[in-house]
C-alpha cells in the first residue's frame, strides 16, 4: 500500500515533483554506501539492528524520500496516461465545444470562460485529476482497510467482517472524487462488466469530453488490492458498458 507523502511542496506540478524526488533519491543512493542502501531496501518494513545514530538518520531520510517519490511517481504517470488518452482520440482542443457536447441542448448549461492555450489547460486539468485521484485512492485503501486479495476482501464484506471495499464501492467513491473537480476536458462514466452475474465488475472511467467510454481510461484499484491501477478501456480484457443509471458527468 502507498504511504502518504510527508509534506507538501509549493508546486503542485506532478512533473516537477516527480523529477525532483527521482533526482533526490538517485543522489542519495549514489552518495551513501551501497551495502547500507541494500540493507535498507531488503528490510524496508523491519527495524535494522546494529545501526549507528548516523545510519538510523540516513535510514529515516531514505524512507521519506522513497515515500515521496512513490507518491509522485503514481501521480505523474496517471497524469501522463490521461494526457495520452485525450490526445490519442483526437478530441477537440476547444473546451467550450467539449462542454457543449455534454450540455445536450440544456438552456442552463454553458461553457466556462477559458484563458491560455487549450493544451495547457487540458494538461493542468489532468494534473489536478491525477493528484486528487491518487490521494483519494490512498485514503480509500486506508478507510476500507485493504490488506488482502480483492476476492478475499469481498468475502469479508459478505460475512460482515468489512463494510466497504468491493469494486462497486471503489467505483462509487472514486466517481465522487472526480465529480468534485471542475472539468472541461474529461468526462466521468460508471462502467460495468457482466452486470447481475458472479463475474460482475464496476469501475470509474475518465474519457475525453466528446469521446466515448471505450476511448477512456478506467481507474480500478480494486483489482490491485488498493494500489493505483489504470488502463485504457479498449485495452482491458473486460467488456465494459456504461451503467444506464449513471449520467456521464
Amino acid at each position: 500500500m502507498l504511504l502518504w507523502p510527508s509534506f507538501s511542496l509549493a508546486s503542485e506540478s506532478a512533473d516537477q515533483n516527480f523529477f525532483y524526488f527521482q533526482t533526490q533519491l538517485k543522489n542519495f543512493e549514489k552518495s551513501h554506501n551501497a551495502s547500507l542502501i541494500r540493507r535498507f531496501n531488503e528490510n524496508n518494513r523491519k527495524p535494522l539492528s546494529g545501526l549507528s545514530k548516523k545510519e538510523k538518520r540516513f535510514q529515516k531520510e531514505y524512507k521519506e524520500l522513497k515515500k515521496n517519490f512513490s507518491y509522485w511517481n503514481e501521480v505523474y504517470h496517471l497524469k501522463q496516461a490521461l494526457i495520452e488518452t485525450y490526445k490519442g482520440v483526437g478530441a477537440g482542443s476547444k473546451p467550450a465545444q467539449a462542454v457543449r457536447n455534454l450540455c445536450r441542448g440544456e438552456p442552463m448549461c454553458s461553457p466556462r470562460p477559458t484563458h491560455g492555450s487549450a493544451t495547457t489547460q487540458m494538461e493542468d486539468e489532468a494534473n489536478r485529476l491525477a493528484i486528487k485521484l491518487i490521494q483519494g485512492i490512498m485514503r480509500l485503501a486506508e478507510e476500507y482497510k485493504i490488506n488482502t486479495f480483492p476476492l478475499v476482501h469481498n468475502f469479508l464484506i459478505n460475512f460482515g467482517l468489512a463494510k466497504r471495499g468491493a469494486c462497486k464501492h471503489w467505483a462509487e467513491d472514486i466517481l465522487k472524487i472526480i465529480e468534485g473537480i471542475p472539468r472541461d476536458y474529461f468526462v466521468a462514466y460508471w462502467a460495468e462488466h457482466k452486470p447481475g452475474s458472479i463475474a460482475e465488475h464496476n469501475v470509474a472511467v475518465l474519457a475525453p469530453a466528446g469521446a466515448t467510454l471505450r476511448d477512456g481510461l478506467l481507474i480500478d484499484p480494486w483489482r490491485t488490492a488498493g494500489k493505483p491501477f489504470w488502463i485504457r478501456v479498449d485495452a482491458d480484457h473486460h467488456q465494459w458498458k456504461p451503467w444506464a443509471f449513471y449520467e456521464p458527468k
